[in-house]
């Protein structure tokens, strides 16, 4: 695995990519979810260049080892697409290796918003893992939202602080209890940052604080209606995400026929059920 800083639009993202022994036969960009990090879909990605894929990960700005945005700027939702954009831009080459594009979560909307937005040229097939948007927001719940956001503009967001790595990772256990204690170590450690009065996470606070403006639902079914990129859609038995009342609704404005599975676990299957993944995700890359 090669991990490097790449400049995105002025920004320093870190992307990790594994490349398989022999030749190429597919490459597969992953995007992934919501103060999550690259690393933590390693044991996916690993299988995945057994079956001759590259894969690229990058952490999200704010995210991980990346660069966060300036004191005078906010974490908004298009500039996620446009890092997408720039990063395939410069760093996937247009050549007959076809490619396939992952979301996760916050990973799968970026993806969805990409894939009819941006450009279908050069994507060969999508997956979005429970990622077809948040719930929908009435318009008091909007108004809300942005209040929220313009008094926490004026607020300064900040970590708890860790004695050690170890406390850390007991931290990280309690959210992900299926990961052996070795796992969540690894994991942990490359999320933290120390200072003089202990350890905190490497993400931006501030993006715990409430977005300025939520996609109108409007918006988000035009965009599933203008995918034209194959569509494969995973989403999870155990995770609150599948009981969203607007499922239904979004993936049948889907203008093109759509490949739906389902996995038994929670609503993080990379880390949960990373070889169950990794399988159903070659199935999908490796079709002609």
């Amino acid at each position: 695995m090669l991990e490097d800083f790449l400049s995105i639009n002025d920004l320093q993202l870190c992307c990790c990519t594994w490349k398989p022994t022999g030749s190429t036969i597919g490459r597969i960009v992953i995007l992934h979810g919501w103060l999550d990090q690259a690393m933590s879909w390693n044991r996916v990605a690993q299988r995945l260049i057994t079956k001759g894929f590259e894969v690229y990960i990058y952490d999200h700005r704010g995210h991980g080892r990346s660069a966060h945005v300036s004191s005078a700027s906010h974490y908004h939702f298009i500039d996620y697409v446009a890092d997408l954009q720039s990063f395939m831009d410069k760093n996937i080459p247009k050549d007959n290796i076809p490619t396939t594009l992952v979301g996760h979560s916050m990973g799968g909307s970026i993806a969805l918003i990409f894939a009819a937005a941006v450009s279908s040229k050069g994507l060969d097939r999508l997956v979005l893992i429970e990622g077809l948007g948040p719930p929908v927001e009435s318009p008091t719940q909007a108004l809300n939202r942005l209040r929220r956001h313009l008094r926490q503009r004026h607020t300064l967001s900040t970590h708890p602080v860790f004695s050690s790595p170890a406390q850390a990772t007991e931290r990280y256990l309690k959210r992900h209890p299926y990961l052996c204690e070795q796992e969540a170590s690894f994991l942990t450690q490359r999320m933290l940052l120390q200072t003089k009065n202990g350890w905190f996470w490497s993400w931006d606070p501030r993006h715990r604080q409430s977005a300025a403006l939520s996609y109108p639902e409007s918006l988000r079914l035009s965009l599933i209606e203008n995918i034209t990129t194959p569509t494969s859609i995973l989403l999870c038995h155990q995770s609150p995400y599948i009981k969203l009342p607007e499922l239904n609704d979004r993936m049948s404005h889907f203008g093109i026929p759509i490949q739906q599975e389902y996995i038994d676990c929670g609503h993080s299957p990379h880390l949960e059920k990373p070889d169950l993944l990794s399988d159903w995700i070659v199935q999908i890359a490796a079709r002609t």
